[in-house]
């Protein structure tokens, strides 16, 4: 499992609750334990683990199976342990294992393209509400460093591509997918806060795509590569 991201949404209330919640100090600040592990009723399980050397502090989830479904690197930075951070810590491991996840709340939207006919323009339509597909910590109010735009892609092996921005300025953002030839196949505008879109990749033809996220400060870029005979799906960021 690809977990640079976590492809699922959850509840409009919790986004607020994850940007405004945790309270983060400077790894100089003061000493704390560099290992922490919490379970559940139902068996999964989060880490937390600082490293002094690296001067990061990286926060994963677990589930039944050992499986990572999330992670997070925060660097120069540690979490305190207050009883307040566990239970946002234990809520949030609680909502991934009840499976309130991507195929409950968000539908996929269909590509409009095939092998024969030239990819025509699809426009996602906005869900009734929007849902996060990360835990974003609380950031302080004179950020060091922290980009105003981040993107976080997944593409699975059956060809759903879920895409996640964090647009903390909530300006304009403009979301593409482009063939080789530079034409259209997924366009949208949006300056939500958390932008969230599942595209399904398999009525496209075989060929190269480029994913485009671009904001007035800060774009990213990612390389779509299809194949058939087997059928596959590859994406790498560009930038």
């Amino acid at each position: 499992m690809d977990i640079k991201t976590l492809p699922q949404p959850f509840f409009h209330g919790l986004q607020r609750l994850l940007i405004a919640c945790l309270v983060m100090t400077s790894l100089a600040a003061s000493a704390q334990s560099d290992y922490y592990a919490r379970t559940d009723s139902t068996k999964a399980y989060w880490k937390l683990q600082t490293d002094a050397a690296s001067q990061k502090t990286l926060i994963r989830f677990f589930n039944h199976r050992h499986e990572p479904v999330y992670q997070e690197t925060l660097s120069g930075r540690y979490v305190k342990l207050t009883p307040r951070n566990i239970r946002l810590f234990d809520q949030m491991l609680q909502r991934l294992v009840t499976n309130q996840l991507v195929s409950a709340q968000v539908k996929s939207h269909e590509l409009v393209a095939s092998s024969t006919n030239v990819p025509r323009q699809a426009v996602s339509t906005y869900l009734e509400r929007p849902v996060s597909t990360s835990f974003i910590l609380d950031y302080p109010e004179k950020p060091a460093g922290l980009s105003p735009l981040r993107s976080d892609v997944a593409l699975s092996n059956i060809g759903r591509l879920k895409i996640h921005t964090l647009n903390i300025r909530e300006e304009p953002i403009l979301v593409t997918l482009q063939d080789d030839q530079g034409r259209y196949v997924y366009k949208e505008k949006t300056s939500l806060l958390n932008f969230n879109r599942t595209l399904n990749l398999t009525q496209l033809p075989e060929g190269r795509f480029r994913l485009e996220v671009d904001g007035s400060q800060k774009d990213h870029t990612y390389q779509l590569i299809i194949q058939d005979n087997p059928r596959s799906y590859q994406l790498r960021a560009i930038r």
